[in-house]
């Protein structure tokens, strides 16, 4: 009997199970790094209006003279802001910030209450284009909710 350096049709498609069953977990993986980088993508775009939000807010709201109780800034879908002066156009909006000044109930350790002023900035997405409102209020509205302590000047 001769030895032949040829695989059989038995070891052939033994691998080709194999690679198969990875080929399927690999792409099973595919849409979850899909939903993660989504995720982390909205996360930093988050973190970047939280902190223009906060420069403005201090602009805003650290003035003695006392502000509206409540504000709304809106986003687009990079995080720039969108600037209300000219008149409200929701086409471009993304996200919508509600800033409310007032008690928020508790305070740093080291200050008292009556020397800051609390703003708490709420951020929802998306929102709708018609109206300025965040779509499904009940579940997106505080996607993402930031207390500011800001001392007025």
């Amino acid at each position: 009997m001769r030895h032949s350096g040829a695989f059989s049709l038995i070891e052939v498609t033994l691998a080709l199970g194999i690679v198969a069953f990875a080929l399927v977990a690999i792409l099973g993986l595919v849409p979850v790094a899909l939903r993660s980088a989504k995720e982390a993508t909205e996360d930093t775009r988050v973190s970047l209006i939280a902190q223009d939000v906060a420069v403005r807010s201090r602009t805003l709201f650290s003035s003695t003279a006392a502000p509206s109780p409540s504000t709304n800034w809106w986003y687009d879908t990079e995080g720039r802001f969108l600037d209300q002066s000219a008149g409200v156009n929701f086409s471009n909006a993304f996200f919508r910030v509600n800033l409310v000044s007032g008690d928020l109930g508790s305070y740093p350790t080291n200050v008292s209450g009556s020397a800051l002023r609390g703003v708490k900035a709420t951020m929802g997405w998306p929102v709708d284009t018609a109206n300025g409102g965040v779509i499904a209020p009940a579940v997106n509205e505080a996607k993402a909710v930031f207390p500011m302590y800001l001392r007025p000047q």
